[in-house]
């Protein structure tokens, strides 16, 4: 539960860096932070293979108010935009707000307007100074085998690493910021981090044959990479529950080979559905076919 409580915009993800920091350092991992905030994680020597997720969710700016108390704001990353019309977000400073939109279609971040509960300018710019970074929250709970909150998709790639992270060895955990962002951080870590293998795990809408509660995705193809075949084969001889997919979602998988110096590549993804509408919803077993699939992986030295 502490983990989605932590509000992470892009760009503002220091408090969900130092509660991982905090679990890592507790299973014997050295911690280090570079100047866009990735977070590296390393146990053991000659390490040789990295797991990579991001810690990143929406990032929320605001930027103004209108005469009637309303805030305006600003999306870095516009594909993003539409999906926030109706949820609540909350402000670093604790401020909680529900997105506002008068348009159906074509909609900018210069068409959304947050509802603070101000009826005057005047008001809503005491209660959330400009330049104030918000994002969605979460707003987690449990119904069954299944986990619903409002982007939880950002979330489920780091309950995976944390999961893998407590029997691994010999291995580096790479949480990259900004990755909702163009990837700024993601393309600055592998400048200067190398690894021969990299794992990279995300989420994944459910489509085209991707169903939640069927285990964890293994990835043939996204929108920008084809991942290394011999470390995708051994990612699927890895567990008994797998699915096998494809996506015209760019995921990252080509940020080692284009910003480092070449590395292996896999994916593995867990499916969620609605992604990007309210209330998201992933499998309890997919995240555990996740860690299994990786840390299966990682005892094989492979």
């Amino acid at each position: 539960m502490e983990l989605f409580e932590i509000l992470n915009p892009s760009g503002r993800e220091e408090k969900m860096s130092q509660y991982i920091k905090s679990f890592a350092e507790g299973h014997g991992y050295s911690c280090r932070c570079d100047v866009f905030g990735n977070l590296i994680c390393e146990k053991g020597e000659n390490i040789k293979i990295a797991v990579e997720c991001g810690i990143d969710n929406i990032s929320i700016m605001k930027t103004a108010e209108t005469e009637k108390g309303m805030l305006k704001i600003a999306v870095p990353n516009s594909a993003l935009v539409k999906s926030l019309v109706g949820k609540k977000i909350k402000f670093l400073n604790g401020v909680i707000g529900i997105v506002r939109c008068d348009k159906k279609e074509d909609i900018t971040d210069f068409d959304l307007n947050v509802d603070i509960g101000a009826n005057t300018k005047e008001k809503a710019e005491k209660t959330v100074p400009t330049g104030e970074f918000a994002t969605v929250e979460c707003e987690m709970f449990e119904n069954g085998g299944f986990l619903f909150g409002n982007e939880i998709s950002a979330y489920a790639p780091i309950m995976v690493l944390l999961g893998v992270m407590k029997n691994a060895e010999n291995t580096a955990f790479l949480f990259s910021a900004q990755k909702k962002f163009m990837s700024r951080g993601l393309n600055a870590l592998f400048e200067n981090y190398e690894a021969e293998t990299v794992i990279s795990v995300n989420a994944l809408a459910e489509k085209n044959g991707i169903s939640c509660g069927k285990g964890a995705v293994i990835i043939i193809k996204e929108k920008n990479a084809v991942p290394t075949v011999d470390v995708r084969k051994e990612l699927i001889n890895s567990a008994e529950t797998v699915q096998i997919g494809a996506t015209d979602e760019a995921l990252g998988l080509d940020a080692p080979l284009i910003y480092g110096k070449g590395a292996l590549c896999g994916g593995v993804c867990i499916p969620v559905r609605r992604k990007g509408e309210s209330f998201e919803s992933i499998a309890k077993s997919d995240i555990n076919s996740a860690v299994e699939i990786i840390g299966n992986y990682l005892k094989r030295g492979i």
